[in-house]
Parts: C-alpha cells; sequence; structure tokens
C-alpha cells in the first residue's frame, strides 16, 4: 500500500502467494486495485491468493507466467511485488511489467545473490524499482489501521494449521511443501 502507492486504476502482479504474498495480495485488493493477479509455481497456493483478494491466479508451474501476465492485462502490469526475492523470481517481475511500472521487491534474497538487468530494456520501459521492508510499515499509523480492518471483517488472517510443539518441524516441512500459509506452533 505504502512503497507500491496501489490506486485504483493499477494492475498489481504479486509474485509468490506465501504469508507475504497474500497478505502483498490483500493490501493490493484493500488499496482498490483493478485486477490483482497472484502468480505461483505451487498451484496449492493460489486459493488462498483468490480468498485475499486476488482477482486472477497464474500456475507459473505450468504456464509462461510472463505471457500470462501480458495477456491479462493487456500489456503488463502497474505494479508487480516480487515476495519470493530472488533473481529468478525478479527477472520474472521485471517481464511482467508494462510502461511507467513499479517493481517492488519484498522478499528477500539469499546473501551475495546477484541479477543482470537489461539495461535497454529498462531504459525504454521507465518505471521504478523499490525495495520495500516490512512493507515501509510505521507501527504507530500501520499497525492500528490493521487492527481495525481485521476486527471489521476487512483482512482475512488465516491462521492455517496448528502443531503441537513435538511436532513443530511438520510445521515448518507443511510451510516449505505449500501445505500450509503459517504453520502455528501450539505449546
Amino acid at each position: 500500500m505504502h512503497t507500491a502507492e496501489v490506486g485504483p486504476a493499477d494492475d498489481v502482479v504479486v509474485i509468490g502467494c506465501g504469508g507475504v504474498g497474500v497478505a502483498a495480495v490483500a493490501g493490493a485488493a484493500y488499496a482498490g486495485a483493478r485486477r490483482v493477479i497472484a502468480v505461483d509455481t505451487n498451484p496449492r497456493k493460489l486459493p488462498a491468493a483468490r480468498r485475499f483478494g486476488a482477482t486472477d491466479v497464474v500456475d507459473a508451474g505450468r504456464t509462461d507466467a510472463a505471457e500470462a501476465v501480458r495477456e491479462i492485462t493487456g500489456g503488463g502490469a502497474d505494479v508487480v511485488i516480487d515476495a519470493v526475492g530472488g533473481s529468478r523470481t525478479f527477472g520474472a517481475a521485471l517481464a511482467m511489467r508494462g510502461p511507467g511500472s513499479r517493481v517492488v521487491m519484498v522478499g528477500a534474497p539469499q546473501p551475495g545473490e546477484v541479477t543482470d538487468l537489461g539495461l535497454r530494456q529498462l531504459f525504454l520501459t521507465g518505471g521504478r524499482i523499490q525495495v520495500s521492508i516490512w512493507g515501509d510499515c510505521v507501527a504507530s499509523r500501520d499497525i492500528p489501521l490493521l487492527a481495525d480492518l481485521y476486527l471489521s471483517g476487512k483482512l482475512p488472517l488465516e491462521v492455517g494449521e496448528t502443531f503441537a510443539f513435538g511436532a513443530a518441524a511438520d510445521g515448518y516441512h507443511s510451510l516449505e511443501a505449500g501445505e500450509t500459509l503459517r504453520p502455528v506452533v501450539v505449546f
């Protein structure tokens, strides 16, 4: 909402539909984006993205995601949010954007990871590339807003599956496999 400056006319793509990605989907939907397109290689994550506000979903494991986004948007997205943070998904984000668009890296890349940028295409498309840490959250402003949105039913917060303390590793494996969004360990 803050970094990407999503507005009502924007087509927004979110790459990665884990916990951070579906939060970005919910934020884009709340900001009034015209379309919110959720992209993931794990098709089991896409229904959750729909519940959080995605208008369209793309199974990147079965189709060329950049081509699908260009088709849905009529040429490229206004905002692309990379909720994964790797060089592969950052490259995909650049391929999905339209003229004058904004690419926001939200996912944290691995230490030392680098990527190549096609400078000519970057120049010809224009726009911005930004990084957002914690959604550029200002706690005193945003926590009360998020609490109000949740309490009014406008912000879905699925807890996910719960795991006993002794089964915490099972919860972690469930998260890695994309079987749950946010495993919660209860002790």
